[in-house]
């Protein structure tokens, strides 16, 4: 999303049953990616916007608060961060021409059931249980330097219950009680969304060197994309190792081949 090169290629997704169609595997173009790297970073709603301003600037970045921002506010803009808020047309537009949007808490009703951003659910809030990593989040970076599970505190406390209704949709992490998705992302047009759907900002505090500061970092760098074909053991289409989730696609999923 950010390039102080010359961006790549424009990405080309198809779909599963589309290349079993076409019969053969047609090297296309590289996804185009976001980079957090000097971002231009919105937040909408509030949950210790100033403790997260420091760790943000702290980073090299330029960060804005907006409540209810119009395509004009949002021009220029590389991430939105929304906490515990609701947002717009605009933002919908925004996440479509190839913004990244980051959830806090029940933002994700929002994102999820009202602008249906990525195929998943919003069903409500429980209480209980740790932060646990799919293999999605290692392959992807979301957990570096967090291990395989997390907890910290108050702002892992209470959760979003989140169903996942889209194959294209990754589930990043667990709830270690409930086993409900608590980390999900996707693409939606050109840009992605992240939904973290539990209170982790609350308590935020700047430098402290926590988890919930590990993990903002990781998804601020985090790319999203397509299941895609590597073809590193064959060259058959249903070989797990040929593909980057090392597992061959279903129907309907979303796939992608560089080249």
């Amino acid at each position: 999303m950010f390039h102080s090169d010359p961006p790549p290629p424009k990405r080309t997704i198809v779909s599963a049953s589309l290349s079993r169609v076409i019969g053969c595997l047609l090297p296309l173009m590289l996804l185009t990616a976001p980079n957090a790297h000097a971002a231009s970073i919105m937040f909408t709603g509030h949950n210790a916007n100033d403790q997260i301003t420091l760790e943000l600037q702290a980073l090299g970045h330029t960060v804005t608060t907006n409540h209810f921002p119009n395509a004009a506010d949002l021009a220029g803009i590389d991430i939105m961060l929304m906490m515990r808020h609701v947002g717009n047309d605009d933002v919908k537009n925004f996440v479509n021409n190839g913004g990244y949007l980051i959830t806090e808490w029940d933002a994700s009703e929002w994102a999820l059931d009202t602008a249906g951003l990525i195929g998943a659910e919003d069903n409500g809030y429980y209480v209980s249980g740790s932060v646990n990593f799919t293999d999605a989040a290692t392959d992807d970076g979301l957990n570096t330097g967090l291990g395989s599970s997390y907890s910290d505190g108050g702002a892992t406390s209470f959760y979003r219950r989140l169903n996942v209704t889209d194959p294209d949709v990754i589930t990043y992490a667990n709830n270690s009680s409930t086993g409900d998705p608590v980390i999900i992302g996707g693409l939606h047009g050109a840009g992605q969304v992240l939904i973290i759907s539990y209170d982790w900002a609350d308590g935020y505090t700047f430098g402290s060197g926590n988890p919930t500061n590990t993990l903002l970092v990781n998804a601020l760098n985090l790319v999203i994309a397509p299941n895609t074909w590597d073809g590193s053991d064959s060259n058959l289409w249903s070989t797990n190792a040929n593909w980057s989730d090392n597992a061959s696609p279903g129907a309907g999923e979303t796939v992608r081949f560089d080249g």
